[in-house]
């Protein structure tokens, strides 16, 4: 038996990758996470081998094999679920989405109940989590499990961390940072739209607290959320919101909003429901002006919620899976 990881190398699946790893251990099978060749999937003459079920793994193709154990996407970024339910494979899907939009929910109550009422789903916030729970779907809740590396130490900046897209609000951090001219922000965009990329540079070097950066190492990102004073994600959408675990990671206290996947893991206080500009003004300068209390307040937010990365919950998500897995269960 082998378990085949086809979800994205990027961080936030990691704890995915390091959750399927041990389980792989537990079970004693083998453990194959693709490479990221366009999501997983080579190309040959422009056309994914989707249909032909090969994958890259190691930099060479790899064929999946009827006892494999697939880890794949959302039925609503891939066909893969399809494909290997008419195969009749094992499969888990990740689910990223907790059907914000009433269709999406209609879907899921039929497809859950139907096609993949015996496929166990992976949840990786409470969001999901009650969705599932409300429509009856089998599943393993999964957090997006990280290292802590605590730091108590007084912040020196206001950190924002997103794509550069309309639904990420790039624009009220702008605007927080001229409201707020004693306080630093750096600002790190990625991806997203190029022409907001550039707006939102050029109005942020022609402040004199504001900084943007983009493309950072992994490890100076991780540094800058350690020291900073606060991060802030005003966004309309993220269905998982990793930025915010990573800064929980630290003892980072988040400010975001009801739209994003993990404002669950967050003290009421820290989540809200507007983007009006004063709002976010007087969050922040409360938890800026309270740094200490602050900090072990969000240290609280990310052990109450099983973050930590081989933690007990880690461990007794393995081995529930690991039985789930076991020959007796596969026959």
């Amino acid at each position: 038996m082998r378990i085949v990881n086809t979800l994205f190398r990027h961080n936030v699946y990691s704890g995915l990758h390091e959750l399927f790893k041990a389980v792989a251990g537990k079970a004693g099978c083998e453990y194959i996470i693709c490479d990221d060749v366009e999501h997983g999937h080579i190309r040959i003459g422009g056309n994914p081998f989707i249909s032909r079920f090969n994958y890259v793994a190691g930099g060479r193709p790899l064929k999946l094999q009827r006892g494999d154990i697939v880890i794949t996407r959302s039925i609503f970024n891939t066909s893969q679920p399809f494909r290997y339910r008419l195969r009749g494979m094992r499969f888990f899907i990740a689910e990223e989405s907790w059907g914000e939009k009433p269709l999406k929910r209609r879907l899921y109550k039929v497809l859950g109940r139907t096609l993949f009422r015996n496929t166990p789903f992976i949840s990786q916030t409470p969001k999901v989590s009650a969705l599932f729970d409300e429509l009856g779907v089998r599943y393993f809740y999964s957090p997006p499990f990280l290292k802590p590396a605590f730091v108590m130490e007084p912040g020196k900046h206001v950190l924002y961390v997103a794509r550069m897209e309309l639904v990420k609000k790039p624009e009220l951090v702008i605007e927080l940072a001229k409201m707020l001219p004693q306080e630093k922000f750096v600002i790190v965009g990625s991806l997203g739209r190029q022409d907001i990329r550039d707006r939102i540079k050029k109005e942020a070097e022609s402040l004199p607290n504001v900084e943007y950066m983009e493309n950072l190492p992994y490890e100076k990102l991780l540094g800058l959320y350690g020291s900073a004073k606060v991060l802030i994600l005003p966004t309309l959408s993220d269905p998982i919101g990793y930025c915010v675990a990573e800064a929980l990671s630290k003892a980072t206290p988040v400010i975001t909003t009801t739209y994003a996947g993990t404002a669950d893991f967050l003290k009421k206080e820290w989540v809200l429901g507007t983007f009006e500009p004063v709002a976010w003004k007087k969050r922040i300068e409360g938890i800026a002006g309270n740094q200490r209390k602050s900090r072990i307040e969000a240290r609280e937010c990310f052990m109450r919620n099983n973050l930590e990365l081989g933690g007990p919950y880690f461990q007794v998500l393995v081995e529930r899976i690991a039985a789930y897995l076991s020959p007796q269960k596969a026959r």
